[in-house]
């Protein structure tokens, strides 16, 4: 079956997703409820690792090439300036932690102003995070902003230079420095950071395609990113001792397309002008991981080690591998492609001209193996049912078809609906490349299954999918060849395509409206704990801040309605209760592998020098020491606890102690205490042992304190942190209310017209109480009745529908936002009330496939003519399957065996309700 869903059907998606997790979600929290993952949920390593049909057209060795690709991987010298290999900004998790020298100002947007740091080479804060702040509650779309910045966490690369020539022999690039406008302190330029935030590569080699724009084609050319879109590349064959260039193409290479931008990206490694001939000749004179130690325990390039591992674990000996380059690339890859002795137009070597299709496909091997299927989550997709926290899985159930619908984009095993799995078949025969839906503002679109567009920032900052390639298209003048499979389809189905491309889905016709712009790769949630901070612009630091973005439907979606996915939009049931919040967070633990964490085989690593911030001769590095297959040694993990020595709020004048309890790591610590007023975090007491800090307020307000904790001795900014938001400080302390009751006078549901009141009573606190009232329609939260010392509200509905209805309470005279709040969800008003309906089938289950089945529904309880409208779900969400009309049965045939759900509504003939009553069956059993 087709993967298309209309609008409408994906918005009753969420509405009956959202029914279903009322009665999953009591007021207090999340009432725990059995999980049954969804069908086709594997763990991970029950999923085929994708890998080119046609490899062994190339490779002769397949392990001596994944050897060759690790080497790469993380050798130094590869950069330009002898410092930066591919590792360096994938070297945690597969991705770049490091907090200096680390924020673009937004190059992407012609921005270069930097706003949540100084200037280049500073070091980011916590405190900057996350960049579009939000007055609390945060996870209300309502909530005015705080603050914004369309600043990057990207990762540091070279100084801007020209490149001049190799230095034959030495890991050093000759070059010539350019003026840098952005990258630069006292007129010296300082390593350039990256327009977006570092992906993991680790489980990378399920994407279709990759980057956060998708540019790496999942076919392979042999020479760059870029796929059929460059249509002069090609790589040399030695035929009949005569070297020819001839094209090629490899399906599901994706990694090794990626794999040959950054070498010779001017930002990332590259001196500019640098091509993969010249990489080539400079690497094949040198020994690989020259000023590297490898662990002789490496559980890839150990064979191949010059070190001597010693009693204590330290490493003696040599650095770099006892093979080289030429010898490895001899060994892994057909004869054919280096074995010329001629040399090619502009004067290279064979093996010198193909060296991108060695680093591409070698670098893809190596990466292949990078997948990390060992985590609480798989095992319990394998039966294990004490792998997951009673909170995971209420976190699992959010997540997986609840509330959240978190798997509409973080589908599958991969967690991610930009996987090799997900396309389907390439040609698109089967909908998966390309999508029809709803956009926010109501258009139908079609667009890059994959990639979404959440605004996380303003469209037009950054286009990401809907972006071109910097290759003309030769039959559209002056037009680059665009990056999204929707755009090259439409243009295929013109004839104005040079090249095959996946097809428009069948009902589609040429000219169809294209949504792309501003939408980025979903990214797999695998180790997501591990990879802060997230999003393609680094704009957040913890999961909650991502747990708030999404309950609160986006940070900019009026602005991006035009390409926004309709699915970005306010979750109400997730709105002030932390309880569900903090349940998804527990389940994305699960994700974690923590071979990866401990960098145990096969995440283990030569030893690396990682530039941390710009400095002279490069002498400020992170020294990360070679691992073997068993990973580092794990300390008891360090964690720190902040809490004062009386509750908020207290009175001006009041001394308070702030106290930092550190609980696992080894050794003396020493701590740094900060405090936020309002505008910005201070530093209160700089590093010292002393464990807590004593505060007297001088001025009533809000306030947060935060410690960092590090070891003794450390140059690291710290280690752990913990703070205390909103710690209120009054002229007078008020005893704020334990809780809030909220009731109407008339049970939901009710008819369009009538008056309901709403009664609010604090209680438990000192009063007297003021309260403000909020409704939500659908659009969000809007507030009804300000802050008074009314309790009621009345409100007349004047248009169907479902509705929430929030209160806030606080002490009279407090400056709190609130105190305590409560809410009404989904409260009912339809045109006409009353109305019931039952569902039954003349079959009882289960049948076998081919039995005609009739489900009849029988409307009553108000006056009618009743129509009905009949849905279907056989597992991947309910369709549509008749529609509304006074037909009340439906015959239906199943012609596969599976467990299937029916559901019928029914309203009065000629209402605009989306329904006045429904009725169910589930688990009908076919066999």
């Amino acid at each position: 079956m087709p993967k298309v869903f209309s609008g409408k059907s994906r918005f009753f998606m969420r509405i009956l997703a959202s029914f279903i997790a009322c009665l999953m979600f009591l007021e207090a929290g999340v009432a725990s409820a059995a999980i049954v993952p969804p069908v086709g949920l594997l763990p991970l390593n029950q999923v085929a690792v994708p890998e080119p049909p046609n490899l062994y057209q190339f490779v002769k060795n397949k392990a001596l090439a994944t050897i060759l690709g690790k080497a790469f991987f993380w050798d130094m010298q590869v950069g330009s300036d002898g410092m930066t290999a591919c590792a360096s900004c994938h070297f945690h998790a597969g991705t770049d932690t490091r907090v200096k020298n680390t924020v673009n100002p937004g190059t992407n947007d012609g921005d270069t102003l930097f706003e949540v740091v100084t200037g280049a080479n500073e070091t980011i804060l916590p405190a900057a995070f996350p960049f579009h702040q939000r007055q609390e509650p945060v996870e209300f779309q309502a909530s005015p902003v705080v603050r914004d910045s369309n600043d990057i966490v990207g990762s540091q690369g070279v100084r801007l230079q020209q490149f001049v020539g190799i230095v034959p022999g030495s890991r050093f690039d000759q070059g010539s420095v350019l003026p840098d406008p952005v990258f630069t302190v006292a007129g010296s330029n300082v390593r350039q950071v990256t327009g977006r935030n570092t992906p993991s590569v680790i489980n990378a080699v399920f994407n279709f395609t990759n980057f956060w724009d998708g540019r790496a084609s999942a076919f392979f050319n042999g020479v760059n990113p870029f796929g059929p879109l460059d249509t002069t590349a090609g790589v040399w064959f030695n035929i009949n001792n005569t070297l020819v260039k001839q094209p090629i193409s490899m399906e599901f290479a994706s990694l090794a397309s990626q794999a040959t931008g950054p070498p010779v990206n001017d930002v990332e490694m590259s001196f500019r002008g640098r091509t993969f001939p010249d990489i080539g000749r400079k690497m094949l004179g040198l020994r690989p991981l020259d000023i590297q130690f490898v662990h002789p325990e490496d559980s890839t390039l150990g064979l191949f080690s010059r070190a001597i591992q010693q009693a204590d674990g330290s490493l003696t000996g040599q650095a770099g591998l006892d093979i080289s380059y030429e010898q490895l690339i001899k060994a892994a890859f057909h004869d054919k492609f280096w074995n010329s002795n001629q040399l090619t137009p502009d004067g290279y070597s064979q093996m010198e001209a193909n060296f991108s299709l060695f680093w591409g496909l070698a670098v893809q091997l190596y990466e292949a193996t990078l997948v990390s299927d060992d985590t609480p989550f798989d095992r319990f997709l394998g039966g294990d049912t004490t792998a997951l926290t009673e909170q995971q899985e209420d976190g699992f159930n959010i997540f997986f078809g609840g509330v959240g619908r978190c798997d509409l984009c973080h589908g599958g095993s991969e967690l991610t609906m930009a996987s090799v799995f997900s396309a389907g078949f390439v040609n698109n025969a089967a909908h998966a490349l390309i999508e029809l839906m709803n956009v926010a503002s109501g258009k139908q679109i079609i667009y890059d299954n994959g990639f979404n567009n959440t605004a996380v920032r303003k469209t037009n900052e950054d286009v990401g999918r809907g972006g071109d390639s910097p290759f003309l298209n030769s039959r559209v003048p002056l037009a680059n060849l665009p990056l999204s499979f929707s755009a090259m389809a439409d243009l295929q189905a013109q004839a104005l395509l040079p090249f095959p491309a996946p097809i428009l889905p069948g009902n589609v016709p040429p000219n169809f409206p294209i949504a792309n712009d501003g939408a980025f790769k979903v990214p797999s949630l695998r180790n997501i704990e591990l990879t802060a901070p997230f999003m393609h612009n680094g704009g957040m630091l913890t999961l909650e801040e991502v747990v708030d973005f999404y309950v609160r439907g986006g940070d900019f979606p009026n602005d991006n309605k035009a390409d926004l996915d309709l699915n970005i939009d306010q979750i109400p049931s997730m709105q002030t209760d932390p309880t569900t919040h903090a349940a998804l967070v527990a389940f994305m633990m699960a994700m974690t592998d923590e071979r990866v964490r401990n960098k145990e085989a096969p995440f283990d690593h030569p030893e690396i020098f990682i530039p941390n911030g710009d400095s002279v001769n490069d002498t400020d590095v992170i020294r990360l020491p070679a691992t073997g297959m068993l990973g580092v040694t794990v300390l008891p993990e360090l964690s720190v606890t902040l809490t004062p020595n009386i509750a908020s709020p207290q009175a001006a004048g009041t001394p308070i102690t702030f106290t930092a309890a550190k609980t696992g790591g080894q050794g003396d610590y020493e701590y740094r205490f900060w405090l936020n007023s309002g505008a910005g975090f201070e530093i209160a007491r700089d590093y010292g042992t002393g464990n807590s800090w004593t505060w007297t307020p001088v001025s009533t307000g809000a306030y947060d304190v935060l410690v960092d904790v590090r070891k003794v001795g450390s140059t690291d900014l710290r280690e752990v942190s913990d703070k205390v938001f909103f710690y209120q400080i009054q002229d007078s302390v008020q005893v704020p209310p334990t809780a809030l009751n909220l009731t109407s006078d008339l049970a939901a549901p009710q008819a369009v017209g009538t008056p309901v009141t709403f009664t609010a009573e604090g209680v438990g606190g000192s009063g007297p109480y003021e309260y403000r009232f909020w409704l939500n329609s659908g659009a969000g939260f809007n507030i009804v009745q300000d802050y008074s010392a009314v309790s009621t509200w009345i409100w007349t509905p004047a248009t169907s529908g479902a509705y929430d209805i929030l209160v806030d309470v606080r002490n009279i005279g407090s400056t709190s936002v609130r105190e305590a709040s409560n809410k009404v969800f989904f409260y009912q008003i339809q045109q006409t009330i009353g109305t019931s309906v039952a569902l039954n089938s003349d079959l009882l289950s289960p049948q076998t496939a081919g039995t005609p089945i009739t489900f009849t529904a029988q409307g009553s309880g108000s006056p009618g003519p009743f129509e009905y409208r009949f849905w279907l779900n056989s597992g991947a969400g309910f369709s549509i399957v008749q529609d509304y009309s006074t037909v009340n049965t439906w015959t239906w045939t199943p012609d596969v065996s599976g467990g299937y759900d029916v559901m019928v509504d029914t309203r009065t003939v000629g209402s605009s309700d989306l329904r006045e009553a429904f009725d169910k069956v589930f688990f009908y059993q076919v066999q």
